[in-house]
């Protein structure tokens, strides 16, 4: 007794050989096949959108973060002017009260006048800080901007 299949159905049929020589094994048969069908590939035009979306968000992100490091290096750099020249100042108000007669009052004059200068160039400074920033923001709107229009480091002088 042994299994064959059927030519037509491919079922099992129970067969007895008349004689056990004429027993011949059936073969197998063919092992079962997974076919998938493969994604179809985006076409050119969706990749090459897919693409620009990140490209953008990269741009977005990299002027973001260089807007961000332009308001720091900004507010850091009037922090340090006004700093220096409040410094300054005080200094200068000291050595003109503690001044002997030894030290003319055209010298005071001139370290004042310095001073001065030294705040003027600070402010400079700190403009050329603000169109960085304004490059690279492209906008107006955070600068902190000063009565007269100028970005000022220090405290308005009393008339």
């Amino acid at each position: 007794m042994g299994f064959a299949y059927e030519d037509g159905t491919g079922l099992p049929l129970i067969i007895t050989p008349a004689t056990p020589d004429a027993w011949q094994p059936t073969p197998a048969p063919p092992p079962l096949a997974l076919h998938v069908q493969p994604e179809p590939e985006a076409e050119p035009q969706v990749q090459i959108g897919e693409i620009m979306m990140k490209v953008q968000q990269f741009a977005d992100e990299t002027a973001e973060e260089a807007r961000r490091q332009a308001r720091a290096v900004i507010a850091d750099a009037q922090v340090e002017a006004a700093s220096i020249v409040s410094r300054a100042r005080r200094e200068a108000e000291e050595i003109s009260v503690q001044a002997t007669p030894q030290i003319a009052p055209e010298a005071v004059t001139n370290l004042c006048s310095a001073i001065e200068e030294f705040a003027t160039t600070n402010r400079v400074l700190v403009d050329e800080l603000v169109q960085l920033r304004q490059v690279l923001a492209g906008s107006y709107a955070d600068t902190p901007i000063s009565a007269t229009g100028h970005l000022s480091a220090m405290p308005p002088t009393p008339a």
